[in-house]
């Protein structure tokens, strides 16, 4: 199976990185969280009136651990530099 690590702009801007093994399926449901979940991407797309987010594919691995590897990579390179993210330093692990 392939996973897909992708960001999500704003403004020419990464607010968020993340990891699926389906970026269409994934698009979807972040279309249908903007509607009601309660957390920090979705609440920022409802203040700016954002109806979709667009995923942006960044790399391709043949394991979801490598993805989530390097989603945390990049998450903690914002959180020690940036902090622009609407998201919070995942639990870092391999399951």
């Amino acid at each position: 199976m392939i996973y897909t690590v992708y960001k999500i702009e704003f403004n020419h801007k990464i607010i968020y990185f993340g990891y699926t093994k389906n970026i269409v399926e994934r698009q979807k449901q972040h279309r249908y969280s903007i509607k009601s979940k309660p957390n920090l991407l979705y609440q920022f797309a409802r203040d700016n009136s954002l109806k979709e987010l667009i995923l942006v594919p960044i790399k391709t691995f043949k394991s979801k651990t490598e993805a989530k590897r390097f989603e945390c990579h990049l998450i903690l390179i914002d959180y020690f530099k940036e902090k622009r993210l609407l998201q919070k330093v995942p639990n870092i692990s391999d399951r």
